[in-house]
């Protein structure tokens, strides 16, 4: 019918400036100076081997699904709380390519189990959950952390500084992802350097390749 066409014609032509719009707002940042305000999404590993740093480790199907579970440690901070602030905000902003996201509320049953462990006094003060968003493509996946209670046992040799560890789990969200192109890895090393300097050590502990590369 007519009317089908003319609005096939007008997805055409919206889809058509959207992009030319981007296009040109790249080209402006970029002449300007700004480019680097523009989220690069330096985080997605994507499906071919581009040589994109800490893509390195591709899991396959450790836990049914690809995943990797990761000990981050030497994390400058005054307490275990600062940690978590910083963590969570970090994840509130999408960090700096605007991939991942803060999971937070109740559930379609009312379950919204708090962060703060410190009342039980265990090993782990924090534990939270957040999402990493891959671009393009769109897949979601679900990372999960644990801050332990205890400080390093070994501060900061520079600054003599208290430092703190976490871990960080990453699960391929998407159903039949046996492989993962080191995407759970990545996400987690973006993440860690990203939100709390390049100084922080990264100990790969379960998934993550492992098993391949042994």
């Amino acid at each position: 019918c007519l009317f089908c066409v003319f609005v096939f014609c007008v997805f055409l032509l919206y889809f058509a400036l959207h992009s030319s719009i981007m296009r040109l707002v790249a080209f402006l940042a970029s002449a300007m100076g700004v480019g680097a305000l523009i989220p690069q999404h330096n985080s997605t590993c994507g499906l071919e081997d581009t040589g994109v740093v800490d893509c390195e480790n591709p899991d396959l199907g450790t836990c049914g699904n690809a995943c990797c579970a990761v000990n981050i440690t030497g994390i400058e901070s005054e307490s275990t709380t600062d940690v978590y602030d910083k963590l969570v905000a970090y994840l509130k902003s999408g960090g700096t390519d605007g991939s991942f996201d803060y999971v937070t509320g109740p559930d379609a049953h009312g379950h919204n189990p708090s962060d703060d462990l410190r009342q039980y006094n265990i090993s782990w003060d924090f534990i939270l959950q957040g999402t990493h968003t891959t671009y393009p493509g769109y897949y979601v996946d679900t990372l999960d952390f644990a801050i332990y209670h205890d400080a390093d046992e070994n501060k900061n040799q520079h600054s003599n500084a208290k430092t703190f560890s976490l871990r960080a789990f990453n699960l391929a969200g998407v159903h039949g992802a046996l492989g993962d192109h080191g995407q759970s890895y990545k996400s987690i090393a973006y993440l860690a350097k990203d939100a709390f300097g390049h100084g922080v050590e990264l100990h790969k502990i379960f998934g993550c390749g492992i098993v391949e590369q042994q």
